[in-house]
C-alpha cells in the first residue's frame, strides 16, 4: 500500500515538536535518520517512508489515525 502523509499530519508532528521543545534535528538523531531527510519529509518531499514516519510517530507518541473523509 502506498500511503502518503498529509498537511495535517505533518502540522500535528509540528505542533507536538514544539510542545516538547524539540528541534528536527533532535528529533531526526533520535529515530537514526538524517535532518535533511526529516526535513524532506516535514515539507512534503518525501511523504511515501511510512518505516520513517512509523519511528517519528512512536518517538513523539502518536498513532496514524484514518477518518472516512465524509465524517
Amino acid at each position: 500500500m502506498n500511503r502518503t502523509m498529509t498537511e495535517e499530519i505533518r502540522h500535528a508532528v509540528k505542533v507536538t515538536l514544539a510542545q516538547r521543545k524539540l528541534t528536527q534535528g533532535q528529533l531526526a538523531d533520535r529515530v537514526g535518520i538524517t535532518p535533511q531527510h526529516l526535513s524532506r519529509m516535514m515539507q512534503g518531499e518525501r511523504s511515501n517512508v511510512p518505516d520513517a514516519w512509523q519511528k517519528v510517530f512512536d518517538e513523539l507518541n502518536l498513532a496514524l489515525t484514518v477518518k472516512p473523509k465524509d465524517a
